[in-house]
């Protein structure tokens, strides 16, 4: 099983941007990145989004010095797809950190700068237990006391402010690539994406072997982002293996895409499942097998005729 099959992308873009917001120490005051929106590409909020759809993604603005918001397709789009690229099947939705500099898709946009952070309130994975059964769990960023990124009303109820900036529940940054493809249907060029994947840090391969590259605080967000100022290889230094996440375990409607129902990244009830939220190390059984992320094996280039 791949991580991130799916992410949890639900607000809407003014909640972004303000649940994103950065600190301009020029200015003294905080800032929030413009969600730039798209003529081609929508996003649509999802408590259940999957691979081909689109996020919401941090970028760089190299012009205005600051991060703004894009749209992106989650799975990047190699650059010699032929015809409609909705049409393809792609598993270039996780990007292995061991092989990325090799890769022949992703590392030219490593090398060019193309950084990128895909933002979401979490990602869902899935957990062996007994025999075939997985279990489905709602991973995402230590929250402050009292915070749950699974509650609606704790997103509303947050306040941002320039002196304070935001105040409420955390997004869950995950560090990416992206890349422009050219297509001839399109008025623009279509921006897609891929998330970075690394060995589970100690808690976390309680659950999976292969983790999130997890972006741990805004100064590691910006630096992350800012290639004119952070070159590739200080870049790469950033991407550690967290430890500072939480879970819960999930229903399993999870397990298919088409499922958006708001109750999808609610926690199970623990009567019948317990689905009550623990510290990650408690979580005892490791999986044993390393399988690898899907994107080890992207799509080939056609032959030349």
């Amino acid at each position: 099983m791949i991580i991130g099959v799916l992410v949890l992308s639900a607000l809407c873009a003014p909640k972004y941007e303000e649940a994103s917001s950065y600190y301009d120490d020029v200015n003294d005051e905080y800032k929030k990145p413009s969600f730039i929106n798209s003529d081609t590409l929508k996003f649509i909020p999802s408590t259940n989004l999957s691979p081909s759809e689109a996020v919401p993604v941090l970028v760089w603005d190299a012009v205005q010095k600051c991060p703004i918001i894009k749209p992106m397709v989650w799975g990047m789009i190699p650059p010699w797809t032929s015809g409609d690229y909705k049409s393809g099947s792609y598993t270039t939705h996780n990007c292995r950190i061991e092989n990325v500099k090799e890769s022949r898709l992703y590392s030219a946009p490593l090398t060019a700068g193309k950084r990128c952070v895909i933002l979401c309130e979490g990602y869902y994975e899935w957990k062996s237990t007994v025999g075939k059964h997985k279990q489905p769990c709602f991973l995402y960023k230590a929250q402050s006391p009292g915070m749950k990124p699974e509650n609606e009303s704790h997103w509303s109820d947050g306040k941002w402010s320039k002196s304070q900036g935001w105040v409420g529940p955390s997004l869950t940054y995950l560090a990416g690539l992206y890349s422009a493809f050219e297509s001839k249907k399109d008025s623009e060029p279509i921006l897609s994406s891929t998330v970075i994947t690394m060995r589970s840090s100690p808690a976390v391969s309680h659950i999976h072997h292969r983790m999130p590259a997890i972006l741990s605080s805004p100064e590691v967000v910006k630096d992350w982002l800012n290639a004119e100022d952070v070159n590739m290889k200080e870049a790469m230094t950033l991407l550690e293996p967290t430890e500072s996440v939480q879970w819960h375990e999930v229903s399993a409607e999870v397990n298919s895409s088409k499922n958006k129902l708001p109750t999808c990244n609610k926690p199970v009830d623990t009567k019948k499942q317990g689905g009550k939220q623990m510290s990650l190390t408690s979580f005892f059984k490791k999986p044993k097998k390393d399988d690898g992320d899907d994107e080890a094996n992207p799509p080939k280039k056609p032959k030349k005729n």
